[in-house]
């Protein structure tokens, strides 16, 4: 997962082919920590579309492990996909600051809105402000939380139209010794 902005420092300009390889080495850095830390997570193989300060966009491929028997994405699908958006952006400024901090999340809320029948694209835009907490959390000492909103999409379906809207609370806390 690389840490540059898309703004411009650093991140190349969307169209490009170093645009590409970077998604491509975002993507593949996800898969092979999900490897050793969440097995059940890499079974998944979810592609990163979008990492930065301040959004996260993450893709679930429609497949034979995350189809259920009535032809849509399973639930447990849906919800490893939507807590990718904000785990990733609170991993990212937690790895930019250097610090060993604990993550979790507390609280998780689901409204499915519509049946997945595609590839489903998990979008979380409040990356600012989980870096926000992250740093209150770091120069307390206190346990920092946050709830944050993912809006999932089929993009091929239904275009930009929310599927499903989740509401995860995360909490951070830096671990001994700092």
């Amino acid at each position: 997962m690389r840490c540059e902005s898309s703004a411009g420092a650093g991140r190349p300009p969307p169209g490009t082919w170093r645009y590409v390889v970077t998604r491509m080495l975002d993507t593949l850095g996800l898969w092979a920590y999900a490897a050793f830390r969440f097995p059940l997570l890499a079974v998944l193989r979810p592609r990163v579309e979008r990492l930065d300060e301040n959004a996260s966009r993450v893709r679930v491929v429609m497949g034979h492990l995350t189809r259920n028997h009535l032809g849509t994405m399973y639930f447990g699908a849906l919800c490893m996909g939507a807590e990718l958006g904000p785990g990733l952006l609170a991993m990212r400024c937690i790895r930019e600051r250097g610090n060993r901090t604990a993550l979790i999340f507390k609280e998780f809320h689901a409204k499915f809105l519509r049946r997945v029948e595609g590839d489903a694209v998990f979008h979380c835009d409040e990356g600012a402000e989980l870096c926000r907490m992250v740093d209150e959390a770091l120069a307390s000492g206190a346990r920092g939380e946050r709830t944050v909103k993912v809006v999932a999409t089929v993009p091929l379906l239904s275009g930009e139209e929310p599927v499903a809207e989740f509401e995860l609370t995360i909490s951070v806390k830096r671990r001994g010794g700092q």
